[in-house]
C-alpha cells in the first residue's frame, strides 16, 4: 500500500485556478485519488506515464483525430487507473471535446475536464503539486504525532488495551488487535460498528463464518506474504457493512497478530494506511514485551508445578514462588488436567486462549503446559463444573480430568494423579462426557489399578477376550453391541437407538453373543459380571497401547 497522500480530483477542482474549468464527462469519477500530475501531448499516454493515479494535462495536440482511436485513448487511461484528464480548449489544437470521448469517459466514470487555453499549465501543475506536497506533509506530521504518542505509551508500560484505546481516539476509528488465530486481544470503539465487529467483541474472537470467509478470500495469505497493510472492502452479506484496513503485526518476519482499523461514516484514506503500518510496529513492541513477561512467568510456573508434583519436601522458597504467581499453598487447591483437541499442541498460546475464562473465576491459579496436556491448579472453592462449561465454549473438543481437593500442599501431587487417572478412564470409558471427576469414578478406580493377570481364569473375562478375538475376526460390532446393551441396563430400545440399528438386528446380535459366550443375558448376575469385565478389558487394552 503506497504511502502517498490521498487527494481527490474533486478536491483539486476547489482551488481558484480551476474556477473556469468544466467537468464535461465522468462526474462519478471525481472521487478518484490523485498522486501526481503530468503534461502529456502524445496519443499513447499509458506507455509514457505507466498508469496509476496520475492526472493527465494536455493541450489536445496528442489526441487522435479518428473516432475509434479517440475511444481507445480514453479507455486505455481509464483501465490504467488514471485519475482523469484536463484538456485545454479554445486554443489552436482543440475547440471542444469530441462526443465519442465524452461518451466513453461517462461509460468508464473517467473525469474529463476542460480549461480555457489562457490558463497556463505551469500554474496548474504548480498548484497541484503544492497541494499534494502540503497534504503529504500534513499527513506525515499527523502520523508522527500519533506514533510519538503511542511510543510514549509503550515507554510508560502500557499494554495492548491502552494502545487500542489511545489509537482509536487519535484516528477516530474503531480499533481491534487480534492474535494470529483472530482471537481478540484488545479493542476500542469509536462510533457505530457493524454486526461482524459486535459479534467479535462479544465472543472474544472472529466468528467462524468470518474466519472461513477471510481464508477463502485469501486475505490473511496475502497479508502473511506481503507483510504490508491491505484494505478489506465491505461485505454486507457477512455482516461487514464497513470497510477495514488491516496490518500484520510483524517481528523478524513472523506474524504475531493483526491490527485493524474500521471505517466510520468518514471513508478510510491513505492517512489511515500510513498510520496503521507504523502503529503495527508499536503493537509488536508491546507484544514482544508481553511475550517476554509471559515466557518468564511460564518458566516460573513450570518450576513451581514440577516441585509441587514431586515427592520432594516443600520449602519456604517454593511457597514464595507460588505466592508470586498468586497461589496460596496454605489454602485447599484442586488440580485439573486438560487434554487439548487432537492436533493441538499444549502451548502458551493455548493457555492464553483459555486464561480469560479462568480469570473470571479467580486470579489465583496456575495454567501451564505439562507434557501433552495442560495443568490447571486453582482454589477448591471454584465451581469446576461451571468454569469447565465455559472452557468448553472456548474449545469444545477439550477434555478435563478433575482430582479431589488437596487440603494441604503435600496432597497436591495426589490430586494431580487423580486428575490424570480420571482423564484416562474418562477418555477410555466415558466417551459421551467431557469433564471427568475422580470422585465419580467409584469402582472404575479399582479396575484401573487391577493387574493384568487378575482376570486370568475368570469366566467372564475369558468371554470378553473371546468376543474381542471375534472382534478382530470381522465381527467388530458384537463387543460394542454388548457393551452398549449392558450400559443401558438391557434396554433394547435405547441400545438400538444408540447403535442406529433395527431392533431385529439387535436381537440377532444378542443371540450371537449368547451363543459365542455360552451365557444368557437375561441373568442379572451375568450382565453385571460381563459389564465389569468389559470395562476392565478396555482399561487394560488402553494401558498396553500406551506402553
Amino acid at each position: 500500500m503506497h504511502k502517498k497522500p490521498m487527494f481527490t480530483v474533486q478536491k483539486l477542482l476547489e482551488n481558484p485556478i480551476f474556477s473556469t474549468a468544466k467537468v464535461v464527462a465522468g462526474h462519478a469519477g471525481l472521487t478518484n485519488n490523485v498522486e501526481w500530475s503530468h503534461i502529456v501531448d502524445l496519443p499513447d499516454v499509458v506507455s509514457v506515464v505507466g498508469g496509476g493515479q496520475q492526472l493527465i494535462i494536455t493541450t489536445g495536440q496528442g489526441i487522435p483525430r479518428e473516432t475509434a482511436a479517440q475511444e481507445t485513448f480514453i479507455t486505455e487511461m481509464a483501465h490504467a487507473g488514471m485519475s482523469g484528464l484536463i484538456v485545454s480548449v479554445g486554443g489552436k489544437f482543440l475547440q471542444e471535446i469530441p462526443q465519442v470521448m465524452i461518451d466513453t469517459a461517462n461509460r468508464w466514470n473517467f473525469p474529463v475536464i476542460t480549461i480555457p487555453s489562457q490558463v497556463r499549465f505551469i500554474d496548474i501543475t504548480r498548484i497541484i503539486h503544492e497541494q499534494l506536497i502540503s497534504e503529504q506533509y500534513t499527513m506525515l506530521k499527523r502520523s508522527d504525532h500519533i506514533h510519538q504518542t503511542l511510543v510514549q505509551l509503550v515507554l510508560e508500560g502500557a499494554g495492548l488495551q491502552e494502545l487500542a484505546e489511545t489509537l482509536a481516539q487519535l484516528v477516530n476509528r474503531s480499533v481491534t488487535i487480534e492474535d494470529p488465530d483472530l482471537n481478540v486481544l484488545a479493542s476500542a470503539e469509536f462510533g457505530e460498528v457493524d454486526q461482524a465487529r459486535q459479534v467479535s467483541i462479544q465472543t472474544g474472537g472472529t466468528p467462524e463464518f468470518i474466519r472461513m470467509f477471510v481464508r477463502e478470500r485469501g486475505i490473511l495469505d496475502r497479508l502473511n506474504q506481503s507483510l504490508k497493510p491491505t484494505k478489506v472492502r465491505a461485505f454486507p452479506e457477512h455482516g461487514m457493512t464497513k470497510e477495514r484496513i488491516v496490518s500484520p503485526i510483524v517481528v523478524e518476519r513472523r506474524v504475531y497478530g493483526y491490527l485493524w482499523l474500521i471505517a466510520t461514516d468518514v471513508p478510510l484514506d491513505e492517512s489511515d494506511a500510513m498510520t496503521i503500518e507504523r502503529e503495527a510496529i508499536v503493537a509488536a513492541l508491546i507484544m514482544l514485551k508481553e511475550d517476554a513477561i509471559r515466557q518468564t512467568e511460564a518458566r516460573l510456573q513450570a518450576d513451581v508445578v514440577s516441585q509441587l508434583l514431586s515427592d520432594q519436601p516443600h520449602t519456604l522458597a517454593l511457597e514464595d514462588k507460588a505466592k508470586r504467581l498468586g497461589l496460596d499453598l496454605h489454602q485447599p487447591q484442586q488440580v485439573l488436567l486438560l487434554q487439548p483437541p487432537a492436533g493441538t499442541l499444549p502451548s502458551l498460546r493455548l493457555t492464553d486462549k483459555l486464561r480469560p475464562v479462568v480469570r473470571k473465576y479467580t486470579k489465583r491459579a496456575i495454567l501451564q503446559p505439562l507434557g501433552s496436556n495442560l495443568i490447571l491448579i486453582l482454589p477448591e472453592k471454584i465451581s469446576v463444573q461451571k468454569m469447565g462449561a465455559e472452557l468448553l465454549d472456548v474449545l469444545p473438543e477439550l477434555r478435563m480430568g478433575v482430582g479431589n481437593a488437596a487440603q494441604t500442599v503435600v496432597h497436591l501431587a495426589q490430586s494431580y494423579r487423580q486428575a490424570k487417572e480420571a482423564l484416562e478412564i474418562g477418555l477410555t470409558l466415558l466417551a459421551g462426557e467431557k469433564i471427568f471427576f475422580f470422585e465419580n469414578l467409584g469402582f472404575l478406580h479399582w479396575l484401573y489399578h487391577l493387574p493384568a493377570e487378575a482376570g486370568n481364569g475368570n469366566r467372564y473375562a475369558d468371554r470378553v477376550r473371546q468376543l474381542a478375538s471375534e472382534e478382530r475376526a470381522e465381527r467388530a460390532q458384537l463387543l460394542r453391541t454388548l457393551e452398549v446393551f449392558l450400559d443401558y441396563g438391557g434396554n433394547a430400545a435405547e441400545t438400538a437407538r444408540d447403535l442406529h440399528i433395527h431392533r431385529n438386528t439387535l436381537a440377532y446380535r444378542i443371540k450371537q453373543i449368547e451363543t459365542i459366550c455360552d451365557v444368557s443375558l437375561n441373568d442379572p448376575q451375568t450382565r453385571v459380571n460381563l459389564q465389569i469385565a468389559i470395562k476392565a478389558h478396555r482399561l487394560l487394552k488402553n494401558r498396553e497401547e500406551k506402553k
